[in-house]
């Protein structure tokens, strides 16, 4: 029964959420902090303090993170800190790994709600291109020029949407 329950968390916590949006994450950020929560008021710290770990893992930028790791700190004595920056370029730098364009276009998504910028931006631009959006690709084009990217140095690809 313990091997079981440890397959179970282990498949839970390895799972891949680069496929799901921002919206999503902060969803299930936010019932993760929740099972936290639960788990802590029945006095199942281990777990508790792993729903709370996650949670801050799945959208670290998000209010349920800010409070997992409020609660990490007064139950566990862990301090997990939010650099706005390092979130930035660690989604930046997984969207670029990325070999599936909605999987890259949800990892810059994660890394515009770290912080706006007006590359960022571009990119998801040109991602929905790739996809045939061409709304979409218009509406980030767009975002990129209000984050103060010159209409020049624009991606060409972009200019004629």
């Amino acid at each position: 029964m313990v091997i079981f329950g440890m397959l179970a968390f282990s498949l839970v916590f390895g799972q891949d959420y680069s496929m799901y949006s921002p919206d999503a994450r902060k969803t299930l950020a936010q019932d993760w902090l929740q099972t936290g929560k639960a788990y802590l008021q029945v006095k199942k710290y281990s777990k508790a303090k792993n729903c709370f770990i996650y949670a801050n893992r799945l959208y670290p930028m998000g209010e349920a993170a800010a409070e997992a790791r409020s609660l990490l700190a007064q139950h566990f004595k862990v301090n997990l800190t939010y650099d706005a920056e390092k979130t930035f370029a660690s989604f930046v730098a997984e969207a670029q790994r990325a070999g599936n364009t909605q999987t890259r276009i949800n990892l810059y998504l994660m890394a515009l709600d770290a912080k706006r910028d007006a590359r960022i931006y571009e990119q998801v631009a040109l991602a929905y291109l790739e996809l045939g959006q061409k709304d979409k690709a218009k509406e980030y084009a767009f975002m990129a020029k209000e984050a103060g990217l010159p209409e020049q140095e624009l991606d060409s690809r972009l200019k004629n949407l």
